[in-house]
């Protein structure tokens, strides 16, 4: 009788932070906890009992969950190191005249810490696991076999939405993922094409798999829901609802101005835009005579 497969599945997400990558982890461990031909078992990996807590209701029966504990970042292990020694507490003693200076150095020394990829510290080889999935662009080199999941290189393309902290962190994190994780994954070929060419990687290593849809675990909204909807918002017609975050590479002012090509030709459908606003989304609106149109702050 075979073995069966034990995989963990780093899913140290933030619901206060929920992104395309946590949407996209989400509906991954909900599908994988709908199979049913097959004997393999999930450790989900999740980073405080508050994320339990929500996390909870998704999993399926041939899922079980772990707490990883707090293990403090290379920053936060040189800024204690820094903080509490004998020879750094004579230094601000004797340069406490000129606190305000020292303050204003030591801020962006501290700040340009270079990053560093995390080593295991001997938690994911204790869950008696037999590999390692990390869909959520963190990546630990551990002794497990792991499946990196890098999604995309868009900071690359558009250095200009990203700090230089964040250029740097993954651009350490990423190519070392690809390197030392025994397969990738992404989800579209251009992005494949685009790990290989950037960071040199062989492309046998690398599998395409389209990303299942985040609404795949939401539940199909019930007519209570539909008509709550329609009296808060007053649409009298039918509707098309597009919930997003207005991140300035998303390309939302070309989609805007599409629907409202659309509309102009079908002019029973009313597109409704609840939106996060990151970036000024007054700016894409203002370039879209959306008659037919509504935007609405989520």
């Amino acid at each position: 009788m075979a073995v069966p497969l034990k995989i963990a599945i780093d899913a140290q997400i933030s619901r206060d932070s929920m992104g395309g990558v946590a949407s996209v982890t989400m509906a991954l461990i909900h599908a994988l906890g709908q199979l049913r031909d097959g004997s393999e078992a999930y450790t989900i990996v999740v980073s405080s009992p508050e994320q339990l807590e929500w996390l909870n209701p998704i999993l399926g029966p041939n899922q079980q969950s772990a707490v990883r504990p707090h293990s403090p970042s290379y920053r936060e292990r040189v800024q204690r190191w820094v903080g509490g020694t004998t020879f750094s507490r004579l230094v601000r003693h004797t340069l406490r005249p000129l606190q305000s200076v020292v303050k204003y150095i030591q801020q962006p020394v501290d700040s340009r810490l270079w990053p560093e990829v995390p080593l295991s510290d001997g938690f994911y080889e204790s869950l008696g696991c037999d590999v390692v999935h990390i869909p959520t662009k963190n990546f630990v080199l551990c002794a497990l076999p792991t499946v990196y999941n890098p999604h995309d290189l868009q900071h690359l393309h558009y250095p200009q939405f990203f700090t230089p902290s964040v250029i740097a962190w993954r651009e350490t994190i990423y190519p070392a993922g690809c390197h030392f994780a025994n397969t990738v994954i992404v989800g579209s070929q251009w992005v494949k094409d685009d790990i290989v060419r950037r960071y040199r990687i062989d492309p046998d290593k690398i599998q395409v798999i389209p990303e299942g849809p985040p609404t795949g675990l939401q539940p199909e909204p019930s007519q209570d829901v539909l008509t709550a909807t329609k009296e808060k918002y007053q649409l009298e017609q039918p509707f098309g609802l597009y919930p997003a975050i207005t991140w300035p590479h998303k390309n939302h002012i070309p989609l805007l101005e599409a629907s409202h090509i659309y509309a102009t030709l079908a002019t029973s459908l009313f597109v409704s835009y609840a939106l996060a606003p990151v970036t000024k989304p007054s700016g894409c609106i203002s370039r879209v005579a959306l008659t037919n149109s509504s935007f609405r702050r989520r």
